[in-house]
């Protein structure tokens, strides 16, 4: 499947409104976390930005990645875009504590499929996260969070000048999505390590459909 590019210059920091979209155009979205993740791009489908998301139907107690993509491929069997090749798929997953070969396995199964993968490493806060600060930005984290799991990047999270309060189902999505150009930024600096030590280091991939979601409304 094509890579989708990012484009690097940025001329605001607040993600803007768009009003000219491409006519039955979708971003079709499965994520893993029925909280935390979910109400990030159920947000970004409202005003003041409007993205022609469509959040996939789940069965929320098939957790594992390979669950995930067949639930989404179920719902794209029965779209008449899915067909006509008009709508864009992304699934949303994390590494956890999951093996290497299983999420590649996976990956692949996506790809054949044409469908778009969007995976952090160890979870999503690390995509929060990087709205913030680029993890290289802090001595040691990239690796020490991709060691000791996610509670590591929520430590960080919540620092004070991040976000102090948060919570993985009540936390402010807006504040985010005001930095998103920046969350994208951030991310591709964490993503120019070699594709044998992704696993060794904390990144996310979701600043891909992050720039899809932007590229969909032009």
């Amino acid at each position: 499947m094509g890579e989708i590019v990012v484009a690097r210059s940025r001329k605001s920091r607040r993600t803007r409104r768009h009003n000219i979209r491409p006519i039955g155009k979708r971003i079709v979205i499965a994520v893993e976390g029925r909280e935390t993740e979910r109400k990030y791009f159920d947000r970004l489908r409202q005003e003041p930005y409007n993205y022609p998301i469509t959040l996939a139907p789940r069965d929320w107690d098939r957790t594992e990645p390979d669950e995930i993509l067949s639930d989404l491929l179920k719902y794209s069997s029965q779209q008449e875009n899915a067909k006509k090749k008009l709508d864009q798929y992304w699934i949303v997953i994390d590494h956890d504590d999951r093996e290497d070969h299983e999420l590649e396995q996976v990956i692949r199964k996506a790809n054949s499929e044409r469908v778009f993968v969007a995976d952090s490493n160890p979870c999503f806060e690390v995509w929060l996260f990087q709205h913030y600060s680029s993890l290289w930005k802090i001595k040691g984290l990239a690796g020490d969070a991709a060691e000791r799991g996610c509670s590591r990047i929520i430590r960080e999270l919540k620092k004070n000048k991040y976000d102090p309060n948060y919570d993985k189902s009540r936390y402010v999505v807006v504040k985010y999505l005001n930095m998103l150009e920046d969350a994208i930024r951030n991310s591709q600096q964490d993503d120019l390590i070699e594709e044998e030590l992704r696993a060794q280091f904390a990144g996310s991939r979701v600043y891909k459909l992050a720039q899809s979601i932007i590229d969909s409304a032009t």
